[in-house]
């Protein structure tokens, strides 16, 4: 109870802060003129999650905005996170972005009154990435709300004289870019909170309902597994129902770390639970499915009072017919994890290995 009284305070300050955030959005566009800076600024100011998947598509539009009207080798754009900068969005390769949080965080560290920092070498600056890049110039851009760092810009470039955007971007770009991220922040914590299960962190049931059926529309090859914890009414009754959200939460982290990069994981309701396998046929997701089984009958859930460990039961259904609706999916994947339930627990049931009849 206590967490969804939080996530509704929550909600509403977010709410109250976008709303307040929009007010000096829509003032700022009133007096922009029609300059080469303020038709980038109109290209910015226009940017909101309604537009784009997620905050990183959005961060991706900044990014490409500030490169057609600047000369720009590399930009990155990062957001602050447990007192951390992490990337957002980048047109440098992945297989640099640790080099670069690495840096980035470190300048920080380093700044005082988060001021901008432009570095500068005649050979190559000292981080690994850019050694390898050939970069000699960076151009460390603190974005900050109120005194709040919210995040940052990193500009690099392979040539070490200054360039000619500094004063610009500190004026007015700057500014609005970071009102504009500071926007999108919020716009995320909404939507996550409207999307994820209060408990356990995960997908819930409504965003999977449109997540499945925005699959079947597609027509994306994917098994669905549905599972739950065996006899979860009576080891609540036993360990009382704290214990029993704790179990619900190690066996969700769990099974999502097991995912990573396979598939996506979702709260049904209760003790149940959804698993989408995108590109994986009956065979493959049973496998995976199996080492998942597995690794759940392996886990040890633990407080300061006691310790248990728990079985999940699953069934698992390969989408081939896609008239089908997401619930008719469900049905199918419930069908077979039924099975299962009735022939022992503890195991995983194809919906094509079904016994007629049953």
């Amino acid at each position: 109870m206590g967490w969804m009284i939080f996530s509704i305070i929550v909600l509403i300050c977010c709410v109250l802060a976008v709303g307040y955030t929009n007010i000096k959005l829509r003032k700022l566009r009133q007096y922009i003129l029609p300059t080469k800076s303020n038709s980038l600024l109109r290209e910015i100011l226009k940017l909101s999650l309604y537009k784009y998947d997620n905050i990183s598509n959005a961060a991706i539009k900044i990014i490409e905005s500030l490169k057609n009207y600047y000369t720009i080798s590399d930009c990155t754009l990062l957001k602050m996170e447990d007192n951390y900068l992490k990337i957002l969005a980048s047109n440098i390769a992945p297989e640099y972005h640790e080099s670069i949080e690495g840096e980035t965080n470190r300048i920080l560290n380093h700044l005082k009154h988060y001021k901008a920092e432009i570095t500068t070498s005649e050979t190559y600056l000292p981080y690994p990435s850019a050694r390898q890049r050939r970069i000699k110039y960076n151009f460390f851009i603190p974005l900050v709300i109120e005194k709040d760092l919210i995040g940052a810009i990193l500009i690099e470039d392979t040539q070490s004289q200054d360039l000619d955007i500094e004063k610009e971007f500190f004026s007015i770009v700057i500014e609005n870019i970071t009102i504009v991220l500071q926007n999108l922040l919020y716009y995320e914590t909404i939507n996550n909170l409207a999307m994820l299960d209060g408990l356990t962190g995960i997908y819930n049931r409504n965003y999977m309902n449109n997540f499945l059926s925005d699959a079947l529309s597609k027509k994306i090859a994917f098994s669905l597994a549905i599972f739950d914890i065996d006899f979860f009414k009576k080891f609540n009754d036993t360990h009382g129902h704290l214990f029993g959200d704790l179990t619900l939460k190690t066996v969700s982290h769990f099974v999502r770390s097991q995912l990573a990069g396979q598939g996506t994981l979702f709260r049904f309701g209760g003790e149940e639970f959804i698993i989408y396998l995108k590109n994986q046929t009956e065979i493959q997701a049973s496998q995976t499915i199996e080492e998942i089984r597995k690794g759940i009958e392996r886990l040890i859930i633990q407080d300061d009072r006691g310790s248990a460990s728990v079985t999940c039961s699953f069934g698992l259904y390969e989408v081939k017919d896609y008239s089908l609706s997401f619930s008719e999916v469900i049905k199918k994947a419930d069908i077979a994890l039924y099975y299962s339930k009735e022939n022992g627990r503890n195991q995983t049931t194809r919906y094509s290995e079904m016994e007629p009849g049953k």
